[in-house]
């Protein structure tokens, strides 16, 4: 099994930021550029980007979008959930957000104390599967950092090296076991404390 969905995700307009600048709009499946210089038109799972500027044609297969008024909840039961259900299946996933800085990322996976972020939904998620006690849960917690890996849950917060494993690629990051969110949770804000 091997897939790539991409969903994309607006923004609400920040306090600071003049709402009068505000570039891009979406209405259900249809970007458009309030200066008319792009336009983004949309099919169910693929985007057609037309440069105009640079008379070009570029396909960007898209799971979703999301306008600023989009849930983290409903961002999780449409991309992250469906990850989450193959990992429980033996399928590895992996889910991440890339965008420029103030552009929604943190919110999303690590939401506030009012909304739960992507993370905190797939953990109970896992714990709730898991919960028969047939498994055992690790948690480890890296980053990538100017094409470098570190591992964020040792105090020296060393580079850690790439290898591959009967085919898997490794890394020897420390790991730790947890039976609860609040084990999850703990190890969760160490890591970003090192950050």
């Amino acid at each position: 099994m091997s897939s790539i969905k991409v969903g994309l995700r607006f923004r609400p307009i920040l306090k600071k930021e003049n709402s009068s600048n505000v570039q891009w709009g979406v209405n259900e499946n249809l970007i458009t550029s309030r200066n008319s210089k792009y336009q983004f038109s949309f099919g169910k799972l693929q985007v057609l980007i037309i440069f105009k500027a640079f008379k070009c044609i570029s396909k960007i297969n898209l799971a979703n979008t999301f306008d600023e008024d989009a849930s983290n909840d409903e961002i999780y039961k449409s991309l992250g959930q469906p990850i989450v259900q193959n990992f429980l299946e033996g399928y590895n996933g992996t889910i991440l957000t890339f965008g420029q800085t103030s552009s929604g990322k943190t919110y999303t996976m690590v939401g506030n104390q009012k909304t739960p972020g992507v993370i905190e939904m797939a953990i109970d998620d896992i714990l709730e599967s898991t919960s028969n006690g047939n498994y055992v849960l690790r948690v480890g917690y890296i980053e990538v950092y100017k094409e470098k890996i570190f591992d964020l849950l040792d105090e020296k917060k060393p580079e850690l090296k790439i290898y591959e494993q009967k085919g898997e690629a490794m890394t020897n990051q420390k790991q730790f076991e947890v039976v609860s969110k609040e084990d999850v949770m703990k190890y969760f804000h160490e890591g970003n404390q090192r950050k």
